[in-house]
């Protein structure tokens, strides 16, 4: 087995002792970088939501619902409590940087022929054994729900969810509430997540549907119940 890459040496900024989530700066540029993205303050305050030592979180995609005790990466740079405004194909981490990366309702925005780059760079990013955590729309329940053919508002919540037409549930009553244009690229049920993950040499591929939930579960249970697909999988041990 290689030897995994070195995390990083300690830094000081504004007279911070920054914890080693943060102190992954200096691979972009350093603490000097980070001050200028954040502003004091903002680490200050990121510094108290960081990981425990030792432990790095990457949260990808993170947009306007940034999970606390991450590191929060983004393409967007008006996303809040943002750390490293990159894509989530070309991240500025390290080899095995990573014990966790988390991708919250992001990977069905990405066009098909890139899903195997984006895996490819989480499973290099994270250490051998690390976990991947995936929520997106579940088009098996969506498509239950289309498949009934029943009338009523479900039916045209269900589209918001596979399309990406950005409506709230409670506001998805008509074709004309779907007003936006639809910005996702795909819908993954678990056997093609299974499938694309394992392609990236992703194991131990599970539905962990409500364990762990997200927003879009909670604001979607009374409209479509397990609308959020959750799956968490593993990057294989080197040999």
């Amino acid at each position: 087995m290689d030897t995994p890459p070195p995390r990083g040496g300690p830094l000081r900024a504004a007279g911070l002792r920054l914890s080693s989530a943060v102190r992954a700066s200096s691979y972009h540029g350093g603490s000097r970088w980070l001050l200028r993205l954040l502003g004091n303050r903002l680490v200050e305050r990121w510094r108290l939501r960081a990981p425990p030592e030792g432990t790095h979180r990457l949260d990808v995609g993170s947009g306007t619902n940034p999970r606390p005790g991450y590191v929060h990466v983004d393409s967007d740079p008006s996303a809040p409590h943002l750390e490293f405004l990159a894509s989530g194909h070309r991240l500025p981490l390290p080899d095995w940087w990573a014990d966790e990366v988390n991708a919250t309702h992001m990977l069905e925005h990405v066009p098909p022929p890139q899903i195997g780059a984006f895996l490819g760079e989480w499973f290099r990013v994270l250490r051998p054994g690390g976990l991947l955590e995936l929520h997106v729309p579940n088009a098996a329940r969506l498509g239950e729900v289309l498949a009934r053919d029943e009338p009523g508002n479900a039916v045209w919540a269900a589209q918001n969810a596979i399309f990406g037409y950005w409506a709230h549930p409670v506001d998805a009553v008509g074709p004309e509430a779907l007003d936006q244009p639809p910005d996702h690229k795909i819908a993954f049920t678990f056997r093609m997540l299974e499938h694309v993950l394992g392609r990236s040499g992703f194991t131990d591929v599970r539905d962990v549907t409500g364990e762990n939930p997200c927003r879009h579960l909670l604001d979607w249970a009374p409209h479509i119940p397990g609308m959020c697909l959750e799956v968490r999988a593993n990057r294989r041990l080197e040999d």
